[in-house]
């Protein structure tokens, strides 16, 4: 199964070797545990790696049939909430090593082992393996001392002992690296399957975390913006209009739009959103029916279309808006001096793609049109 998440890998002359040797164990997990770890003042060498394999075994011998012992071992059983208690010594050895920093690891990976469980579920439910939850051990794991980090085929090849489905296994990974709140940001991927190359669990939230702290705050505006994005930054709702067309962006009443045998598309807001298939809002007719006032029926009702949005179009557009308007809050916020240049590059380039598609979430909206 191993070759099928990284086939190169898999035919090394040394590989077999190496698998055979250090059997039932995983190789790159030992070799972790007595290289990079050993820099670590609270974890003791081979007393602390016997230990920690030995409560992490106990615990697995009931749910874990991987062929390998590697980083799976050291997760929770299933539906258990919080870390096991060889993964709790492990962050806790890596966090009393660093008095400086005093990372918070415990709690960090309480926070992040529940999202990379959803996105197994939402993107790779097909695995049995528990294989995104283990990239995330292994990417802790792989992150000690802090600023160390795992090559992807470093990895793929930790977790891939019970997995013969590499491509349901990429598209997990990218979905817990869109998840996640503690894996720094990697704009460098891998050609033809967009996984990020490197992963390294850091001691700080990352930008998705902040963002998602910015997004509930802009989702009370969201809607409102949806009217201005309407009116003067969407472009592609009006892409395609045909020449001569006359359109009335957002007027506050029928007598905005003249009744002169012109032909007239009015674009209303929020407030005028409904459902497709439901007869229309009664004031959104009122643009097709009359002018001025109720007693003054419009002359040229045939030539006058009248869009507004459906409420789950409107809905699913407040969403994306508030995912544009999140990145522009952090951009403006006192955290983004902090950042690095890297981080901040991030940010402009996730503002710029939000916007985008905020204005087609918008203009994907307007599934209405009463004539």
């Amino acid at each position: 199964r191993l070759e099928s998440v990284d086939k190169i890998r898999a035919k090394m002359h040394d590989t077999e070797e190496r698998l055979k040797k250090s059997y039932p164990f995983h190789p790159d997990l030992l070799d972790r545990f007595f290289g990079k770890w050993t820099d670590l003042d609270q974890f003791q060498r081979t007393r602390g790696v016997l230990q920690t394999f030995a409560m992490a075994l106990r615990d697995a011998e009931g749910w874990d049939d991987s062929p390998l012992i590697g980083a799976q071992v050291f997760l929770p059983a299933p539906g258990q909430d919080g870390l096991s208690e060889a993964l709790l010594k492990l962050a806790e050895n890596a966090k009393d090593s660093d008095r400086v920093r005093n990372p918070q690891w415990p709690s960090n990976l309480k926070t992040e082992l529940p999202r990379s469980l959803e996105a197994q579920k939402a993107e790779a439910a097909t695995l049995m393996g528990r294989e995104i939850e283990a990239a995330c051990v292994a990417s802790f794991i792989y992150s000690q001392p802090i600023g160390e980090q795992a090559e992807l085929s470093d990895l793929r090849w930790l977790i891939g002992a019970a997995c013969d489905m590499s491509p349901v296994l990429n598209n997990g990974l990218k979905a817990w690296a869109r998840a996640s709140w503690y894996l720094e940001e990697c704009e460098a991927t891998e050609a033809g399957t967009d996984v990020p190359k490197f992963w390294r669990l850091g001691p700080k939230p990352n930008l998705n975390q902040l963002h998602d702290s910015y997004k509930r705050q802009a989702l009370k505006h969201a809607k409102s913006k949806f009217d201005e994005l309407a009116a003067k930054k969407c472009p592609p709702l009006y892409e395609g209009l045909e020449e001569g067309v006359i359109v009335h962006k957002l007027p506050t009443s029928p007598a905005d739009v003249d009744d002169d045998g012109q032909f007239r598309l009015v674009v209303l807001g929020a407030d005028y959103a409904g459902i497709v298939g439901d007869p229309p809002n009664s004031q959104s007719a009122d643009f097709l029916r009359v002018h001025s006032s109720p007693a003054d029926t419009r002359t040229y009702q045939n030539i006058v279309l009248v869009a507004t949005p459906s409420i789950p179009g409107l809905h699913q557009a407040e969403q994306q808006i508030a995912d544009w308007m999140a990145w522009g809050e952090i951009k403006q916020s006192s955290q983004y001096k902090e950042m690095d240049s890297f981080q901040q590059e991030t940010v402009r380039k996730r503002e710029k793609e939000s916007l985008q598609q905020a204005q087609t979430s918008v203009k994907n909206a307007y599934e209405l049109v009463i004539y």
